[in-house]
């Protein structure tokens, strides 16, 4: 497959983010890619001869994100097609993005002579009721309506009752999520190039619960008798009924970035940055 028609998205609010649009559209159409926005940002640039109803409406090769981490969750939720990314970070650090400012211009150069690959990765499907199906990408979060009160629940997988009892919330999350949540209770961190199903209850009761990891075939039933409030990848919110059953599994849409591996960072070198928040401190100290 090659790659010539790009989608672009950035990050709206952001200035730098704006200003790095401007200049790396300049720099695609140079190198003879045909890029293309959705109306409302190609009219903020002042590019409204390249702007168009809909993205997804387009016959595009692939969909180039400039933002962080959040703005890629945005772009996630928002596109109905599994169009590869290509995520061009502008914040201080992002786990999905090798792409930069100090590289732009040598992986899009690898990338129109094919030097690259589609890396595609399973994510999360909630389904409860008869038609509320509801993807996540890094993880999904359930905590008890009443603030401060405990949610009570029973895990099973098929027949057996995997885990039950009080918590002060549940983390359900793909091995994309696994440094968020999960590595906040005390790990895993799981490798992207594996892919699983991670559950982990939190619970100041029961200090020896640690995160369990389901294999990605998996599909698991959640019972809550609490009242509860659901959120997806830290964006959508949305409150449960008391007695909901959900079936967890990694059968969401497919995620698919491009990666270009001669300039691919490496994945627990991001960790340690992330642990240590070095990109951070540097930014504003």
């Amino acid at each position: 497959m090659k790659i010539k028609k790009l989608g672009l998205i950035f990050k709206t609010e952001n200035i730098d983010a704006k200003n790095f649009a401007v200049e790396l559209l300049e720099f695609l159409t140079k190198m003879k890619y045909t890029v293309l926005l959705p109306r409302e940002l190609a009219s903020i640039l002042g590019r409204d001869e390249i702007g168009v109803e809909s993205i997804e409406a387009e016959d595009l090769d692939a969909l180039v994100v400039i933002g962080g981490d959040g703005t890629l969750l945005k772009t996630f939720h928002m596109i109905k097609r599994e169009l590869p990314i290509i995520p061009v970070n502008s914040d201080t650090l992002g786990f999905f993005y090798d792409i930069n400012r100090d590289n732009y211009r040598k992986a899009f150069d690898l990338i129109a002579r094919g030097r690259y690959e589609i890396k595609t990765w399973r994510t999360g499907l909630i389904k409860f009721g008869n038609e509320n199906h509801l993807n996540f990408l890094n993880e999904a979060v359930l905590y008890c309506k009443k603030r401060g009160k405990m949610l009570i629940f029973e895990l099973r997988k098929g027949d057996i009752i995997v885990i039950k009892g009080r918590c002060d919330g549940i983390i359900m999350a793909t091995t994309l999520g696994s440094t968020a949540y999960s590595l906040s209770q005390g790990g895993p961190i799981v490798d992207w190039e594996l892919e699983a199903l991670i559950f982990t209850p939190i619970s100041p009761f029961s200090p020896i619960v640690k995160p369990i990891v389901f294999s990605s075939s998996t599909k698991l039933d959640l019972e809550l008798y609490t009242e509860s409030t659901l959120v997806i990848d830290g964006e959508y919110l949305t409150n449960i009924e008391k007695k909901a059953i959900f079936e967890v599994s990694l059968e969401g849409k497919p995620f698919r970035l491009v990666k270009v591996r001669e300039i691919e960072a490496d994945f627990f070198d991001k960790i340690r940055r992330r642990l240590f928040d070095e990109v951070f401190y540097s930014k504003f100290f």
